[in-house]
């Protein structure tokens, strides 16, 4: 239900295969800023498209330039610093690129996509990106499956993918030799993960579900179980702890409500995640 703008996707393979690029990225986004929204995204105004971009608002200007990943180090720098973000729309990924690196998305339900674009930008030869805003982005005034209202099933889920990404993160890094050198930027790479799935899912579902609530459902207590067995229980009890000392409104979540986008549209039509 989100919409490229036209003729987007021709222009960013024309200039892919020019680059002879693995990936190609518009570091640039819109999203939607109404109320209601219409099921056909193409007749928004512009003063119902909140400009979004991981770049400086002066960058921003230069649309059309394009820049390609230099080194690891440069690599995982500008990944952690959001220069290189972790969403798969205004992305094109050369196929035999990701069969050869054997690239695929993770069995998760959530956070797939950030573990899938990190092991590109870390395989790719030529990872490309460019000042371009193909891509609109449904957001204000609908309800994420993924985020569905008080919805233990989320919870379980981003538990799932935090437990799971230990050990995908390092199966995506093995064999690389930057990280056997520079071993805390493994840590860095992890912290960066996990915080995005605890601020977007796991820290505002336990939040609005509730402590009691979630203690007493068996699937929580089975899920710890599965993954730290006797000390299943130990575990929940210390994560929970942390959990309550945390606010109940993450910025993630927060970002994406109708209420803050109209503001930030009222404010400028371009906002900078820098």
């Amino acid at each position: 239900d989100d919409l490229y703008v036209d003729n987007a996707l021709s222009a960013m393979l024309q200039e892919a295969e020019r680059l002879q690029a693995d990936v190609f990225c518009g570091n640039e986004f819109y999203l939607t800023a109404a109320d209601p929204l219409p099921v056909d995204l193409s007749g928004l105004k512009e003063e119902n498209l909140l400009k979004v971009g991981f770049l400086t608002r002066e960058e921003s200007m230069q649309e059309g330039r394009c820049e390609l990943a230099g080194s690891m180090k440069e690599r995982m720098d500008r990944w952690l610093a959001h220069r290189y973000h972790w969403s798969v729309f205004g992305k094109l990924f050369r196929t035999d690129f990701l069969r050869e690196a054997g690239i695929s998305f993770p069995d998760i339900r959530l956070g797939e996509d950030h573990l899938f674009v990190l092991n590109a930008l870390l395989k790719a030869r030529v990872y490309a990106d460019q000042v371009r805003s193909p891509y609109i982005y449904r957001t204000g005034n609908v309800s994420s499956i993924s985020r569905g209202n008080k919805n233990p099933g989320v919870f379980l889920n981003a538990m799932r993918a935090i437990f799971e990404s230990f050990d995908l993160i390092d199966t995506a890094l093995e064999g690389i030799g930057f990280f056997e050198e520079h071993p805390e930027y493994i840590h860095s790479l992890k912290a960066f993960h996990i915080r995005r799935l605890e601020e977007g899912f796991a820290v505002p579902k336990y939040h609005e579900i509730g402590r009691e609530a979630l203690s007493s459902n068996e699937e929580v207590q089975a899920l710890f179980s599965r993954y730290f067995g006797k000390m299943g229980s130990f575990v929940e009890k210390t994560l929970f702890d942390s959990y309550d000392l945390r606010g109940t409104d993450a910025a993630f979540e927060s970002f994406f409500r109708y209420e803050n986008l109209k503001r930030l549209r009222e404010e400028s039509e371009f906002f900078s995640f820098l």
